[in-house]
């Protein structure tokens, strides 16, 4: 099973090989970074340049974009681009993390459970904690 994560970083270094790190160990097979950090701001590259010569993050240059309607038509065209090509893409922030309720290990232990269903989309629930746990 081939999947996907989307996700916008802006000046994100400090927890975003983390974040990446995270998703590869759950099984997700490419992660599409669209970078949208002011010109001089954080350069993923070098806390995740690794990943991005290993094929595991696909770098999207949109440093310093300003226009009205960047985040969804940076998204759009992303999402757009995986149909076909994927069986499901997520969409997340880098300080969100994928969390299984259900026993499961990896992504597609986790996905499995929807074969057969004809399902086109999963609702995922927000569990939040604050900096005191």
């Amino acid at each position: 099973m081939k999947t996907a994560l989307v996700t916008i970083a802006s000046n994100e270094n400090l927890y975003l090989r983390d974040f990446v790190k995270y998703y590869k160990e759950i099984g997700f097979t490419n992660i599409f970074l669209i970078d949208n950090s002011p010109e001089d701001g954080d350069f993923p590259q070098l806390v995740i340049g690794d990943f991005i010569s290993e094929g595991f993050v696909n770098y999207i240059n949109k440093r310093g974009d300003k226009s009205k309607e960047w985040m969804r038509t940076s998204y759009n065209e992303t999402v757009n681009s995986l149909v076909g090509k994927y069986d499901w893409a997520a969409v997340f922030d880098v300080d969100e993390y994928l969390v299984f309720n259900d026993g499961s290990k990896t992504i597609d232990d986790y996905l499995l459970k929807f074969e057969g269903n004809n399902i086109a989309t999963i609702k995922i629930n927000w569990r939040c904690f604050n900096a005191n746990n």
